[in-house]
C-alpha cells in the first residue's frame, strides 16, 4: 500500500473514533467519562493499524508527533471532550510522546535491518489502552477497596489480568518465544505495568506505562542476547 495513502487512513481512524466518541457524549448517549475511555481504549489501536500499513519510520511517525501538538491544544482550549482526562492532566499529551518514541524507534530498528521488533512498540501501547482503559472503567462501576493514588483494588487487579492477556496475545502472535516464556514475561511484564500504573499519579501514567513495560521486555532481550 502506498504510504501516503496509509496515512490518511491512519487519521482517519483515529478522528473517526474521536468523533463518534465526542457525538455519543455530546448527544448524551454516554457520559463524558465514558466517551474518554472509548477513545482511549480505541486509539491505543492504531499501533496495530500501523504494523500493517505502514513501513517506514518516517511516515509511521507522522501521525503521533503531530497529536502531540493536536492534543495538546485540545488540552489547553478544551477542543475535544472526549479526549481530555477527567483530572484536566496532560495525559492525552504524554500518550502522544511515548507513542511517537515507541514508534520511531522499533520502526527505525525495522528499517535498518535489526530485525522486526515493531511489536514491542504494540506491547506497550495496548497494555496501556486496554489495561489501563479497562482498569478505570472496572474500577470505576465495582471498586470499593481503596489502594494509592485513589486507585482500587478492582481496577488494579482488571490491569493485571488484562495485561497479561494483552501481552502473552502479542508475543504469540509475532511469534516471538515458546509458550512457557511467554506466560511468564506476560505475568512479569503485566505485574509491572500494574505497579507502575498504581503508584504513578494524574496523567503520567500515560507516558511511564508504555516506557516500563516496552523497555523492560528491550532490556530483557538484549540481556539474552537476542541482538
Amino acid at each position: 500500500m502506498n504510504q501516503w495513502i496509509s496515512l490518511v487512513i491512519s487519521y482517519g481512524a483515529v478522528f473517526l473514533i474521536v468523533g463518534v466518541a465526542g457525538f455519543l457524549a455530546k448527544k448524551e448517549i454516554i457520559s463524558g467519562e465514558a466517551a474518554r475511555k472509548v477513545v482511549h481504549i480505541g486509539v491505543s489501536n492504531w499501533i496495530v493499524l500501523a504494523l500493517f500499513i505502514f513501513q517506514d519510520w518516517y511516515f509511521a511517525i507522522i501521525g503521533p508527533v503531530s497529536f502531540i501538538l493536536i492534543n495538546y491544544i485540545s488540552w489547553k482550549l478544551d477542543l475535544f471532550g472526549g479526549m481530555e482526562s477527567g483530572d484536566k492532566s496532560p495525559g492525552t499529551v504524554f500518550f502522544a510522546i511515548i507513542l511517537s518514541i515507541l514508534t520511531w524507534h522499533f520502526w527505525w530498528l525495522y528499517n535498518i535491518g535489526a530485525g522486526d521488533f515493531r511489536y514491542i512498540a504494540v506491547l506497550g501501547i495496548l497494555v496501556l489502552g486496554w489495561g489501563d482503559g479497562l482498569a478505570a472503567v472496572f474500577g470505576h462501576k465495582w471498586g470499593k477497596k481503596k489502594l494509592v493514588n485513589n486507585k482500587t483494588l478492582v481496577g488494579t487487579l482488571t490491569m493485571f489480568v488484562v495485561s497479561a492477556v494483552v501481552i502473552f496475545s502479542v508475543l504469540g502472535f509475532a511469534g516471538a518465544h515458546n509458550m512457557l516464556t511467554n506466560v511468564l514475561l506476560a505475568l512479569g511484564l503485566s505485574a509491572l505495568g500494574t505497579l507502575t500504573e498504581l503508584f504513578t499519579p494524574g496523567g503520567w501514567d500515560n507516558l511511564l506505562i508504555p516506557l516500563v513495560v516496552s523497555y523492560a521486555y528491550y532490556g530483557w532481550l538484549l540481556a539474552v542476547g537476542v541482538f
